[in-house]
């Protein structure tokens, strides 16, 4: 019989549990799916969970296959990332014998040019805090913690010595900082459409990233440069708003 004390316990961790949401990948149905969308073919695997605020999506193509198999998480920030199971990435994978995992987001859109992942420390990374690696700097960071978690629960299916990640344009970018908050448990990385972008020079990144910080381009949009430049230049000195971008 459970003690008085016991049965309140319980009770305690259960509302705890509801109300850190759904921390265990699960496969998607009608039931669970909120914004999701579930992969429908038999071919793509959808799992929803909620690791922060958000419910949050994994697009899963695993082909058959007697061994393990290494790891593509593709990213695509301006939207969930869904997979098509007969051509594209999958057919590579299918042919050369690799697991792809679509990594996106369901929202909100609302910075960064209406790229949906969280760029971490609003925007913001500097000598003083070069790797802004933690749940209280981006929304997202327990998302792509979970991910790699839910890797390494499928050891019988998947190699979690051999993920790698891959992202064109901003994606790519967000694939920059998947690997290096995670260079531990992540091969490597490859970025297309990318580039180098220097304060107060073009090329412009569509978020204004490098430019200015996530909140000011919110408020601000492409004015943010003239309305309220990034304060603090690395090393810690102020630096004045630039007149226009060279």
């Amino acid at each position: 019989m459970m003690s008085s004390i016991g049965k309140p316990y319980c009770i305690l961790i259960l509302l705890l549990a509801y109300a850190s949401g759904q921390q265990t990948p699960t496969l998607c149905n009608d039931g669970n799916q909120g914004l999701c969308e579930c992969g429908t073919d038999g071919i793509i695997n959808t799992y929803v969970f909620t690791p922060g605020d958000y419910k949050r999506c994994i697009h899963t193509f695993i082909p058959a296959s007697n061994n393990k198999l290494p790891v593509l998480l593709t990213i695509n920030g301006y939207g969930q990332a869904m997979l098509d199971g007969n051509e594209g990435v999958t057919g590579y994978a299918r042919d050369y014998g690799f697991a792809v995992f679509g990594v996106g987001s369901t929202g909100p859109f609302t910075g960064d040019g209406g790229f949906g992942l969280d760029f971490p420390a609003n925007g913001i990374i500097n000598p003083k805090n070069p790797t802004p690696c933690s749940a209280s700097d981006s929304k997202d960071y327990v998302y792509l913690k979970g991910i790699l978690d839910f890797i390494d629960g499928m050891s019988d299916k998947l190699d979690n010595t051999k993920v790698f990640v891959e992202g064109f344009s901003q994606s790519s970018m967000y694939a920059a900082y998947f690997t290096v908050c995670f260079a531990d448990r992540i091969a490597g990385m490859w970025q297309g459409g990318s580039a180098l972008a220097k304060t107060h020079y073009t090329p412009v990144t569509p978020g204004f990233q490098g430019q200015c910080s996530n909140s000011d381009y919110t408020q601000y949009g492409s004015d943010c440069c003239e309305e309220h430049s990034v304060k603090t230049a690395p090393g810690g000195q102020s630096t004045p708003a630039p007149a226009k971008i060279k």
